[in-house]
């Protein structure tokens, strides 16, 4: 079975990504997930061990439809930023879904480590995730809620304290007659957007997963918010295997491994210095700072 905040965040996270009826389809599976019964549990728990995941000639079509990912193969490597670019229908936002195992691959493997990643536990394999994407909605409730949402433990006042300052959102929380008992409002109505955002990267700091899964979260954000959860973002990704859906290129300043996505498949991979030489599209995409 899922859990409650993997969930929570696969919702968040395909609400912002894909089309329409591609986001709709997957709600539609993520629904489907959330029955005990639909998605049988078994397999071996994960390594604890940090590995690179591989790609290999992996393809996949949605139900009735042709193929959006197409004998792709590519390496994610571990310990390392990687962010996925490429124009609209480019398939970067299916591969989170194979990723995250939302869908299986019509042909082809994923790896972790060498291993194909089918035979691990379903929730030990998402439970090795955390996602930030451009919307992430605050739950109902108080910040210390939202932020420990999810976790099996107990948090004290003071690492929620040390997690909130990491996160940038301290002061923010603090200056609210309730601290950290206020009540987010619907929606996190009672925090601006970037507030919000630091708020989110606090509680994904908080699951201190291995791996992360980022699509533009500074998007839509004033110059004082994006500065704010840009810090934010800096420090969750500190000493994290990273893997970002960029739609510039000030959002890949930190990426180690570049990834261009055409028409389901990769076009190019490697550095920014060795792209910047060899890929238009990429020489293209720099100038959208």
């Amino acid at each position: 079975m899922i859990t409650g905040i993997v969930l929570l965040q696969l919702m968040q996270f395909f609400m912002n990504v894909g089309s329409v009826s591609g986001t709709f389809g997957t709600m539609k599976k993520i629904a489907q997930i959330m029955d005990t019964d639909s998605e049988p549990d078994g397999g071996e728990p994960v390594p604890e061990v940090c590995a690179d995941i591989e790609f290999d000639n992996v393809s996949f079509a949605y139900a009735g439809g042709s193929d959006v990912i197409k004998n792709l193969s590519v390496k994610i490597p571990m310990g390392k930023v990687t962010a996925v670019i490429g124009g609209n229908g480019a398939g970067k936002s299916t591969l989170f879904k194979l990723l995250l195992r939302l869908y299986e691959p019509k042909s082809g493997e994923i790896r972790f480590g060498g291993d194909g990643i089918g035979k691990y536990s379903l929730t030990d394999w998402r439970d090795r995730f955390a996602v930030v994407s451009q919307r992430n909605p605050l739950i109902g409730g108080t910040v210390r809620e939202n932020i420990a949402y999810g976790l099996d433990r107990e948090v004290s006042d003071e690492e929620l304290a040390e997690t909130a300052r990491r996160a940038n959102c301290y002061d923010c929380i603090t200056a609210k007659p309730g601290g950290f008992n206020e009540d987010v409002g619907l929606g996190g109505s009672n925090f601006s957007g970037g507030q919000g955002q630091c708020i989110s990267i606090a509680r994904a700091m908080l699951r201190n997963a291995d791996y992360l899964l980022l699509d533009e979260a500074t998007s839509n954000l004033d110059v004082v918010s994006e500065a704010e959860v840009t810090g934010a973002m800096d420090e969750l990704m500190r000493d994290k295997t990273t893997i970002m859906i960029a739609h510039n290129y000030a959002a890949t300043r930190n990426a180690d491994y570049i990834i261009v996505m055409k028409d389901g498949a990769v076009e190019a991979a490697g550095t920014p210095d060795e792209l910047l030489k060899t890929n238009e599209y990429y020489k293209m995409f720099v100038k959208t700072l």
